[in-house]
């Protein structure tokens, strides 16, 4: 099975590191509970192209990629995600397809580079891939895990399975998957009911 995962909001937790940048340089003092729109200007009470000029200036530093931290127990989840039994005990393995709206021309290095340091991914039976792709569903994979909910209706029309995890900017969506552990089961689930391999 293929199957897409987004890095920053699945993954990284880019919003918590971008907050700390954001209040330190603007004497606020937002949390990432406090971002309830995945367009995250509006919580913070700035117009689009100011948030997109700084967030520009902040990735575009270097090693600020490479710090991002983890998710808690996301490498775990990455480790599941890399092999499901079938209905008969059989384990099967996974390719892991990360999809990222990020610029690769300006972040692909430092983001292969901040991969290649999971420990997880350096297991060898661990199957994984790197596309920069905004229209994410045009990168071929069975099922795609995101974090952002206008991506819905084209994965609906593309008619591609998008599971969407639940975040602070996705608690007002309905169908969300509350944490790793929900996707998981639910994907193990359809291969034992045979959807899959």
């Amino acid at each position: 099975m293929r199957i897409g995962v987004d890095l920053d909001g699945v993954v990284y937790d880019m919003v918590s590191v971008l907050l700390d940048h954001w209040n330190r340089q603007h004497n606020t003092d937002f949390c990432e509970e406090d971002i309830t729109e995945y367009k995250m200007w509006e919580p913070l009470g700035v117009s689009e192209s100011y948030f997109k000029e700084w967030y520009s200036g902040e990735v575009t530093e270097r090693g600020f990629l490479l710090d991002l931290p983890l998710y808690p127990d996301a490498d775990f989840f990455l480790h599941d995600l890399s092999y499901f039994e079938d209905e008969l005990g059989h384990s099967e393995p996974n390719d892991i397809i990360f999809i990222t709206a990020r610029q690769p021309r300006i972040s692909a290095i430092d983001t292969a580079e901040a991969l290649y340091d999971v420990k997880v991914l350096q297991l060898p039976q661990v199957n994984w891939e790197l596309h920069f792709c905004e229209q994410k569903w045009r990168v071929d994979c069975d099922v795609y895990i995101d974090d952002n909910p206008y991506l819905m209706r084209p994965f609906s029309k593309a008619n591609r399975e998008l599971l969407l995890i639940e975040r602070p900017w996705t608690q007002h969506v309905r169908g969300t998957f509350p944490d790793y552990e929900s996707i998981i089961a639910h994907l193990q689930a359809k291969v034992k009911q045979s959807r899959w391999y």
